[in-house]
């Protein structure tokens, strides 16, 4: 099985943040998930596996930069 990196998402909104996926191929999420372990489902209905050891943060600023 081929293997998605999970991330968050900040939000300006209620939610802090959001969860998706994307692979090494180009494949992503097309939705965003409120709870983790929908996102890892959705990666899993996709071909892809997922897990708590593929979990990436990002602090993207305005700038395009990240933290």
């Amino acid at each position: 099985m081929k293997a998605a990196v999970i991330f968050s998402v900040p939000m300006s909104t209620a939610k802090p943040f959001v969860w998706r996926w994307r692979s090494q191929d180009s494949q992503h999420s097309t939705q965003s998930f409120r709870f983790y372990a929908d996102c890892v489902a959705d990666a899993e209905r996709n071909g892809y596996e997922a897990g708590l050891g593929r979990i990436e943060g990002h602090s993207d600023d305005f700038s395009g930069k990240r933290a």
